[in-house]
């Protein structure tokens, strides 16, 4: 292996990478040398000459013929960013996504609003369904410190990486192994709960890019019925939330009016459609009264 200029050697990854029909070459390309050759991105832009040992060109090409194969990057890096937090990731794991963050805020935003018109607040208790890395339940644990954060999934990696992104950023939060889509098993009520279900439909597969295949079916794919987790939770999950709790779900596009009428007929109300800052209906909002109304 020659040596090498940083500047031709960035220009080489781009070059790779775009042949690979990567959407994002120039982005990918900087991640990959900071993370593998331990270059900063001012280095990057500026020193050009530098000159990269053979060990740092051996494992930035190595992540590289993983990327090719379709691997996400953030499989090959081992961790990404959400919220602001490092989350590990790793296959097996729904890699979190900017749009989620919206959970997030909605979550924190009655979280402040509890504490700011009660005197005396009490402790609410957050579900996280769904975690997958936890990044939902984390990230409100880590912004909401005086909440008990609950993070439950019915897989056992999704359950593992929680653990240890909790652990990673310091937060203490329950982890329990449930299935959404059956009736709890935890006696537990909860003031909110937020999920990110699966929500894609199979016939949609073909139409997903192949690093996105990469990740977990059972995390992607809401069955041959893609609202089929939303009707579940909707009705089996009903009895965890206390009176006036609030629901929030993640819901695909073009999904929102049709979960925002499933919440209505098992007794939520106050039933909002959220956007995100790309004007996507992101976010279906809503209050339990407490009984099928």
């Amino acid at each position: 292996m020659k040596n090498v200029s940083l500047g031709e050697f960035y220009r080489e990854i781009i070059a790779n990478l775009t042949r690979g029909e990567v959407e994002t070459p120039k982005f990918e390309a900087e991640i990959l040398l900071k993370h593998f050759a331990g270059v900063t991105k001012s280095e990057i832009l500026c020193d050009f000459d530098k000159i990269l040992t053979k060990n740092q060109q051996k494992n930035v090409q190595k992540a590289i013929k993983k990327r090719l194969k379709n691997v996400p990057i953030q499989y090959i890096l081992g961790e990404w960013e959400f919220y602001s937090l490092r989350l590990k990731v790793q296959k097996g794991v729904l890699i979190p996504r900017a749009e989620t963050e919206l959970l997030v805020d909605l979550a924190c935003e009655i979280v402040q609003k509890h504490e700011k018109n009660v005197q005396k607040a009490n402790t609410l208790k957050i579900l996280d369904l769904c975690c997958g890395s936890g990044c939902i339940g984390i990230s409100i644990a880590k912004n909401c410190t005086t909440t008990r954060v609950y993070c439950a999934d019915y897989y056992k990696t999704p359950l593992k990486i929680t653990r240890e992104n909790a652990k990673l950023n310091d937060v203490k939060i329950q982890i329990i192994k449930e299935n959404a889509l059956k009736l709890p098993k935890i006696d537990e009520k909860f003031d909110i709960i937020c999920c990110n279900p699966p929500y894609i439909g199979q016939g949609e597969k073909q139409d997903l890019d192949k690093h996105v295949l990469k990740e977990p079916h059972e995390a992607l794919f809401g069955g041959k019925n893609p609202l089929t987790f939303y009707e579940s939770i909707a009705k089996n999950w009903q009895k965890s939330l206390n009176k006036n709790g609030c629901l929030l779900f993640e819901v695909g596009i073009n999904q929102a009016e049709k979960v925002a009428e499933i919440l209505e007929n098992n007794g939520f109300e106050n039933v909002e459609i959220v956007r995100d800052l790309n004007g996507i209906e992101r976010v279906v909002k809503s209050t339990y009264c407490g009984k099928k109304c």
